[in-house]
């Protein structure tokens, strides 16, 4: 199925005009199309809430209650997201909403659901993707993935574990983000041991 719908202009048979489904470019609209998660994101970009770009919503009806515009969340384009799948779930869980950014920082991160994407800057530590860009499973709106320290505080691992993996290092770098976000960063050692360490920390939990 298209995401174009074309009309012929009959007065000039040479001539199509092309309509774009609402808050869509042609470019970012194919490219979503072809891409799956999380290959579908772009890192290192933000959409800024110009022309009417913010989507205000009542987010308290999904279970939202933090991070909000003026910490009221029954009329909000943003709230405090565990990961960026609980950002691409809500944001597709919202009509208006066609695209969504996520920014990550040491205190976990935050969700702004947008209308268009006009207005797009270069921001470090951001993350854009339309809402067709979802990954198969994903957490629902009202769960807050847990982070590497929310984990480790819950897990008890032995000190084989601890040194095999660095965990020290690990929480150092990475214990403010949740296992989705550590999955999108930039490839390192580092990071693959932090994965390592999320799983080994979720199966501690999950055990006990």
């Amino acid at each position: 199925q298209s995401t174009f719908q074309v009309y012929r202009d009959l007065s000039t048979w040479e001539i199509q005009i092309q309509v774009l489904p609402e808050g869509c470019h042609e470019e970012s609209c194919s490219e979503t199309e072809k891409m799956k998660w999380p290959e579908c994101i772009s890192h290192g970009q933000t959409i800024r809430s110009v022309a009417n770009a913010g989507v205000f919503v009542n987010l308290a009806a999904f279970g939202i209650t933090d991070g909000c515009f003026r910490e009221d969340c029954t009329y909000t384009d943003h709230f405090s997201s565990g990961s960026p799948a609980t950002c691409a779930r809500t944001c597709a869980s919202i009509r208006a909403c066609r695209w969504w950014s996520f920014w990550t920082s040491h205190t976990g991160g935050t969700c702004w659901l947008r209308r268009h994407d006009q207005q797009r800057d270069a921001m470090l530590e951001s993350m854009t993707a339309s809402r067709d860009c979802l990954p198969t499973f994903a957490p629902t709106v009202a769960e807050v993935e847990p982070t590497l320290f929310q984990l480790a505080k819950d897990a008890v691992l032995g000190p084989t574990t601890t040194r095999q993996w660095d965990l020290a290092k690990v929480l150092e770098s990475f214990g403010h983000s949740t296992p989705s976000q550590i999955q999108l960063r930039g490839d390192s050692p580092l990071r693959r041991s932090a994965i390592c360490v999320a799983q080994k920390l979720t199966e501690a939990t999950d055990a006990d």
